[in-house]
């Protein structure tokens, strides 16, 4: 009987076969002893694949702690991180990247130092921002795929639309005390496949809807407390993401809008399949986009209005995808520019010197004629590197502030990139 080590594999038909698995030493003797080298020795492994692979990580906690970390160990290093947070202390027993001495530094950052250190070859860097209104949605365009870290179901919901708006898969994980999910989305031209936002029950609505009418509640006053976790089963759900991230990126099958369920204290696991829910709003994919030379803070609102009308005819208004808190205005008269996405607006900001609660004037759309021509789109809090859209009845195109992708991605950009 032979003495090499036995792996089990999985051929070109799918079948699953056993292979002897090449010694270090072998793998030595051929030369190609590298980080990399027992990766390598699964047949259908490409590491170049992975090396040139762009992923947008949402989430730098305990979830997004595992998920940079495996993306990291596997050689994929070109990763935007994500994450509005600080570290607390109560975050060092949960989340592998973070020391003590990081306390009161920035989730993102620090994650992507790590990341970094983990794989000199990596170019990973941090983003803190709010992914709801400070994110331009160019950065979903880059990736080749989403990987979600959240505790929020308003933020799945925007990295959902994104996903399908660019047609990127969009793998998400949720997990609480010793339980946890792991499921992939795949946007379907053809609309069969079902979306995060085709999940969701009527509890669920009612939860965002009951965080939506607190229009000025600043995020801080919204959260009530902290889920509970613990780092096993945030390594096994980060795990699970980051392997159907892997498969994707070879090719291999994924089960598009199928849960993987994990059950800690029974040990028991589930599959979870979801149906498309046909009256969802959320699957709207671009089909046309324009990429700008300006940015945010060059173009103007009725310079892009009348781009719009150039592309879509007259009666094309502009779409900015998210809520902008543009003014305060009070019954005394005092009026005070804001322009910032509504869920980075504080409640103590309604209130006037006067002592009155001013009244919030908030958009979403712009037309021709609005009040604004003049202001630059980030004076109305659109951020940079984001894709508006041109609407005008059923056709809809996107507008990307392409002007601002070398200064938001830094060393992920690559001025001679093709879209995926």
């Amino acid at each position: 009987m032979s003495s090499d080590p036995i792996r089990i594999t999985i051929d070109d038909a799918g079948a699953i076969e056993p292979r002897a698995e090449r010694s270090a030493s072998d793998s030595r003797a051929d030369g190609v002893d590298d980080r990399f080298t027992r990766l390598r020795q699964i047949h259908w492994w490409k590491q170049e694949t992975l090396s040139a692979a762009r992923l947008v990580v949402v989430g730098a906690g305990a979830l997004g702690n595992e998920i940079v970390k495996n993306l990291s160990l596997l050689g994929i290093g070109k990763i935007m991180i994500i994450d509005l947070d600080r570290i607390e202390m109560s975050n060092l027993a949960r989340s592998v990247l973070f020391r003590e001495d990081d306390i009161g530094k920035m989730k993102a950052e620090t994650a992507a130092l790590r990341a970094r250190e983990i794989f000199p070859g990596s170019s990973a860097i941090g983003m803190t921002a709010d992914v709801c209104g400070e994110v331009g949605a160019g950065i979903f365009r880059w990736a080749d795929l989403i990987v979600g870290g959240l505790d929020n179901r308003e933020a799945r919901l925007h990295l959902n639309r994104m996903a399908w708006r660019f047609g990127k898969p969009f793998i998400d994980g949720a997990i609480e005390q010793l339980d946890g999910i792991a499921r992939t989305f795949i946007p379907d031209p053809a609309n069969q496949n079902a979306c995060y936002e085709c999940t969701l029950g009527e509890r669920d609505w009612q939860l965002l809807a009951q965080r939506r009418s607190c229009a000025l509640l600043s995020r801080e006053q919204m959260q009530t407390g902290h889920t509970p976790t613990t780092p096993t089963v945030s390594s096994i759900i980060g795990a699970i993401e980051v392997q159907e991230a892997v498969k994707w990126l070879h090719g291999m099958p994924v089960s598009p809008a199928e849960a993987f369920v994990f059950r800690g204290l029974s040990l028991e696991t589930d599959r979870v399949r979801y149906m498309r829910n046909p009256t969802c709003l959320a699957h709207e994919t671009l089909s046309e986009i324009v990429e700008l030379d300006g940015g945010s803070g060059d173009v103007t609102v009725s310079e892009l209005l009348e781009l719009a009308q150039d592309l879509l005819g007259e009666g094309a208004v502009i779409d900015v995808g998210r809520d902008l808190v543009t003014r305060f205005a009070c019954a005394c008269g005092k009026i005070d520019w804001v322009g910032r996405a509504l869920s980075r607006v504080r409640v103590g900001e309604a209130m006037c010197d006067c002592g009155r609660v001013r009244e919030a004037t908030i958009v979403h759309q712009m037309e021709r004629g609005s009040p604004y021509g003049d202001r630059r789109l980030a004076e109305m809090g659109v951020p940079r590197f984001d894709v508006v859209v041109a609407r005008k009845e059923d056709r809809a195109i996107g507008l990307e502030l392409a002007g601002d992708g070398s200064a938001v991605l830094g060393p992920l950009h690559d001025r001679g990139l093709t879209w995926a």
